[in-house]
C-alpha cells in the first residue's frame, strides 16, 4: 500500500489492536480495531491437574481410581509391558486361559523385575499387558466370550501369580474358552465312550443336561456322528485352530520371541517360553504341545487365509505364520545337528536308515 509521509507516521503510531487495511480495488484504506482480549489470556482460570479426570481403564486398581495417572506413568507402564520376556509370559497365560488350563508362573527374573515396581506402576503395567493380549484375540473370541470378562480374569490371574496369592475362584474354567476349545471336554467324553464301546451305541445321560445348557444337543447314537456334530458348530473349524494364540503381530509375540532368541524356529520358540516362565508344567508344557505350530515360521510372513487352511489336511494344520506342520516343517539346523552327532559318535553318515534314505554306509571289505 502506497502511503504519503504523514500517513506512514500515523500508521506506525497506531496503538496495539488497530491497523490500516487495504487491498486492490479499494479507493482508500480502512481503519480497523480488534479488542486486545487480555482478560481471556489470564492464568486465573488455568488448571495444572492431569488431563484425566478418572481411571483410564476398567481394569485399573484402587490407586488409579483415587488419583488419575500422569502421562509419564502411563507411558512408562506401556513400555514395561512391551518387554519381551514380560510379554511372552502374559501371552502364555492368555493362551492357557483360552484353553481352560492353569496359567504358568513367571520366571524368577520376570518376577523380580515386576515385583520391584511400586504398587501403582505394577498395576498399570499389568493392565496394559492384559489389554494387549485381549486386543489380539478380540475378533476371535467375541462370538463366544466377553472380551471384557476375559480381560478381568486374565488381569486377576497375572496379579495373583506375581504377588503369590490365590486368584479369585472361577466357577468354571470353560467360561473363558472359545473356538476349538469351547467343547473340548465334550470331545473327550465322546472319545472315552467310543473306546469303551467301539461298536456303540453311545449315549451320555449324565452330561446331556449340562451340554444342553451350553446350547449343545447331540442326535443319534454313533460317537463318530456326535464328534462330527461338534466339529460342525460355528465356533469350531480348522481355520480357528490358532484362535487361542490370536494375532501375533498385534500382540507383539513374534517380535518378542525373535528379540529373546534371535529367530522363530522350534528350538528358539521353546527356549523363549522357557526363559519367560517358571514352571515346566505351565509355559514349557504349553510350548511343547504347541511348538509344532511354529515350525517353518519366519518374521514377516503372514498367516494362512481361511481358504488355504481349508484346503490343507486336518492332520497337518497350518502354522500361525503360514508354515506347515509335520516333517516338512522341521528346521534344517536340527537335521544338520543330528547328522554331525551321528558322525561324531563313530557311526557312518546314513547308517541305520531304511533303504533309499540318506547316504549309504561304507562298503564292506573283501
Amino acid at each position: 500500500m502506497n502511503l504519503q509521509q504523514e500517513q506512514s507516521e500515523d500508521v506506525v503510531a497506531l496503538p496495539p489492536g488497530r491497523a490500516a487495511v487495504a487491498f486492490d480495488g479499494m479507493d482508500r484504506p480502512v481503519l480497523t480495531a480488534i479488542p486486545h482480549g487480555e482478560h481471556d489470556e489470564s492464568t486465573k482460570g488455568a488448571s495444572a491437574a492431569p488431563p484425566l479426570f478418572g481411571s483410564r481403564s476398567r481394569l485399573c486398581g484402587a490407586s488409579c481410581r483415587g488419583e488419575p495417572c500422569t502421562l509419564r506413568t502411563m507411558n512408562d507402564a506401556h513400555h514395561r509391558s512391551l518387554e519381551p520376556l514380560h510379554l511372552i509370559w502374559v501371552e502364555a497365560a492368555a493362551c492357557a486361559q483360552a484353553m481352560g488350563m492353569a496359567a504358568p508362573a513367571p520366571a524368577a527374573g520376570v518376577r523380580a523385575a515386576l515385583t520391584a515396581l511400586a504398587a501403582r506402576d505394577l498395576e498399570c503395567t499389568l493392565v496394559y499387558a492384559a489389554e494387549r493380549a485381549v486386543f489380539a484375540r478380540d475378533a476371535l473370541m467375541r462370538d463366544e466370550v466377553d472380551p471384557a470378562d476375559f480381560a478381568e480374569r486374565l488381569h486377576a490371574v497375572l496379579s495373583a501369580e506375581l504377588l503369590g496369592t490365590e486368584p479369585p475362584p472361577a466357577a468354571d474354567r470353560r467360561r473363558h474358552t472359545y473356538a476349538n476349545y469351547r467343547f473340548r471336554d465334550v470331545l473327550e467324553v465322546i472319545q472315552r465312550a467310543r473306546k469303551a464301546a467301539p461298536d456303540g451305541p453311545h449315549s451320555y445321560p449324565e452330561h446331556e443336561a449340562e451340554w444342553a445348557s451350553r446350547g449343545l444337543v447331540l442326535t443319534g447314537t454313533s460317537g463318530a456322528d456326535h464328534r462330527l456334530q461338534v466339529r460342525a458348530l460355528p465356533g469350531y473349524g480348522p481355520e480357528k485352530v490358532h484362535a487361542r494364540i490370536g494375532d501375533v503381530e498385534r500382540s507383539g509375540l513374534r517380535d518378542a520371541v525373535a528379540a529373546v532368541t534371535g529367530g522363530m524356529t522350534e528350538e528358539q520358540v521353546r527356549r523363549a517360553f522357557a526363559l519367560a516362565c517358571g514352571r515346566a508344567r505351565g509355559c514349557a508344557r504349553w510350548s511343547r504341545r504347541r511348538r509344532h505350530e511354529w515350525r517353518g515360521c519366519a518374521p514377516g510372513r503372514r498367516g494362512p487365509t481361511d481358504e488355504q487352511t481349508r484346503r490343507r489336511s486336518p492332520r497337518r494344520p497350518a502354522t500361525p505364520c503360514g508354515g506347515r506342520t509335520g516333517r516338512r516343517g522341521r528346521s534344517r539346523t536340527g537335521r544338520v545337528r543330528r547328522e554331525r552327532r551321528d558322525t561324531a559318535g563313530g557311526r557312518p553318515r546314513g547308517s541305520g536308515r531304511r533303504p533309499g534314505q540318506g547316504r549309504p554306509g561304507p562298503l564292506p571289505r573283501t
